[in-house]
């Protein structure tokens, strides 16, 4: 490229020009770095383009003492929003094509990220037309995903898909997107390379100036791309570099001085804030009704919220055993409650009394065909409600049922019963070796289990085919009635959970948002254990063995397999 050069003072440092790409506008805190984006801002908005901030710290609102931009949420809001607002914001900014300001200072950093997992997701659906996107602490939600083992945070897989959607396939649908970051060697390098437009204003961590070593030293001669380098940790406050290749500009300049007030300065003592003007033009009451109502429906089929209440139920529960009187409002409504359980409980119980007579009365007939004895069948009536019936006498099988069967047992192998028995109850579906295994309950890898398949091969009641275990069909023969697994959904889920230990409550958290995935934060408050402990591992570990779930990333799911 040559010398560096120097842009002339009539126009802009960042041309309008550069404007039509993907920005990145990288700096320490002091630096100069969101004045420079609130500059880009006013130019856009002056254009009459649409323009959407996402602001995590609050300190955007000063925008609208220039502009008519409604400001969702945060301490200056319009209209309130919670972190279950995402979809409905993104939808309204969609449909009226309007500019906004997303103040997420109020919400916690899950909750930023849970607001913006729907916002993206909704707002990439949006019609073709230029959109920017100004996004604040890019690094919170364009992370570079971490290395396992390293115990770092998960991604969010969701959140993060869309927005690197926008960034390396969204040009095509009008997003221009301007990523403003203090720590650039944090954001994910598969976004950070797509930035067309640099503006490096002073960066003193080695590691946040070697993440752009490779995009200047790629796009300048030696000598400029080592006096920018040498220059990025000393820089004043104000002053940046603006790197544009396409646009052969390499430049350092002052960047210049905004119109709105600056409200991302630090006040000074005694300095009175300036509040944001009331909007005139917008009618926000629709909007914030029709936000109101989404939001309700959403809080009323949250998977965490509706945990929260059975955790919340339970406690109370637990209480009221102790002799503790719960918090209920009314204590009656308790007494109505446990009533009702115990009534379907009743009804429970007469339906297994039914079905164990009628299970009495066909071995009676059974046993007797096969003695040749005729044994009259008996009228099965509707079970009564109290007393519950007396139990049956234990009737005692005829010799030659005896014997046959304990030649059919004997010629089971020592050990392998209940091996046999959980392919058995698949059959004529199989299982892989880690399935049945922690089926059975035993080590995939220990001599035990593979004794058990040897023996059970040999002795012709199970076969393996294609890397999967079956049950032959003399095995099924031999190992008489077993209790098929579930049908695939949320009760083959638990049943796989009784046999893993530990993972009962992972599983119910992951069938309160399947089909969404989960990542090791969410599913480690949820069981109220360490994000990075050896305990979450394991527990992920036995249900990935057993294919329970699925992983994509970081995140995690109950595979299609097991809710079909």
């Amino acid at each position: 490229m040559g010398e560096v050069a120097t842009l002339p003072t009539k126009g802009p440092p960042i041309p309008d020009e550069a404007l039509n790409s993907h920005v990145g506008i990288l700096g320490k805190t002091g630096s100069g770095k969101s004045y420079t984006a609130r500059g880009l801002a006013e130019r856009l908005l002056r254009q009459r383009r649409q323009v959407v901030v996402i602001d995590p710290t609050g300190a955007w609102y000063g925008l609208r003492t220039g502009f008519e931009v409604p400001i969702f949420g945060g301490r200056h809001g319009d209209v309130a929003i919670g972190d279950l607002a995402g979809d409905p914001v993104a939808g309204v900014i969609v449909e009226k094509q309007a500019s906004a300001i997303i103040d997420l200072s109020l919400m916690t950093a899950n909750g930023q990220k849970r607001f913006m997992r729907d916002f993206a997701h909704r707002l990439r659906q949006k019609p073709p037309g230029a959109l920017y996107l100004f996004l604040d602490e890019a690094d919170e939600f364009l992370p570079q995903e971490k290395v396992k083992g390293t115990g770092g945070a998960a991604t969010d897989t969701n959140l993060f898909g869309d927005l690197k959607w926008m960034v390396r396939r969204g040009r095509l649908n009008g997003f221009r997107v301007v990523m403003i970051t203090q720590r650039p060697a944090e954001i994910a390098k598969a976004v950070l390379t797509q930035i067309e437009t640099l503006v490096a204003h002073r960066l003193t961590a080695p590691q946040d100036r070697k993440a752009i070593e490779e995009w200047v030293k790629g796009h300048a001669d030696p000598d400029a791309h080592k006096e920018v380098l040498s220059s990025l940790a000393s820089l004043e406050k104000g002053v940046a570099w603006v790197w544009a290749p396409d646009l052969d500009i390499l430049t350092k300049a002052k960047m210049p001085q905004i119109e709105t007030f600056d409200s991302g300065r630090t006040p000074e003592p005694g300095e009175i804030e300036v509040a944001p003007p009331a909007l005139a033009d917008l009618d926000l009451s629709a909007i914030e009704a029709s936000l109101a109502a989404v939001v309700e429906e959403a809080k009323a089929n949250d998977p965490k919220a509706l945990k929260a209440e059975v955790a919340r139920l339970t406690r109370e529960l637990a209480a009221a055993s102790k002799g503790v009187a719960p918090s209920w409002p009314d204590q009656r409504e308790l007494v109505k409650t446990l009533t009702a359980e115990l009534e379907e409980n009743c009804a429970a119980m007469e339906r297994l009394t039914a079905n164990a007579k009628e299970l009495q009365r066909r071995q009676e007939t059974a046993l007797a065909a096969l003695s040749g004895e005729s044994v009259p069948i008996p009228a099965v009536t509707a079970p009564q409600r109290r007393p519950a019936p007396a139990p049956a006498p234990v009737q005692r099988q005829p010799a030659p049922v005896r014997e046959a069967r304990q030649r059919e047992d004997d010629s089971i192998p020592p050990g392998t019963r209940s091996t046999l028995g959980v392919l058995a109850s698949t059959y004529p579906a199989g299982m892989t070796p880690g399935q049945l295994a922690a089926r059975v309950g035993i080590k995939k890898k220990g001599s035990t289990f593979s004794a058990y398949k040897s023996r059970l091969r040999t002795a012709g009641l199970i076969e393996e085919r294609d890397g999967l275990l079956f049950a032959t069909e003399r095995g099924v023969g031999l190992i008489g009635d077993v209790e098929p697994l579930p049908a695939p959904g949320p009760e083959l889920a638990r049943s796989w959970a009784s046999k893993l230990p530990g993972t009962g409550a992972l599983v119910e958290h992951l069938l309160l948002v399947y089909p969404t995935w989960a990542d090791r934060e969410e599913l480690a408050d949820a069981l109220g254990i360490n994000r990075s402990g050896s305990t979450l591992s394991a527990y992920i570990s036995r249900l990935s063995t057993a294919g329970v779930i699925e992983k994509s990333g970081a995140s995690i799911r109950l595979s299609d397999a097991v809710m079909a």
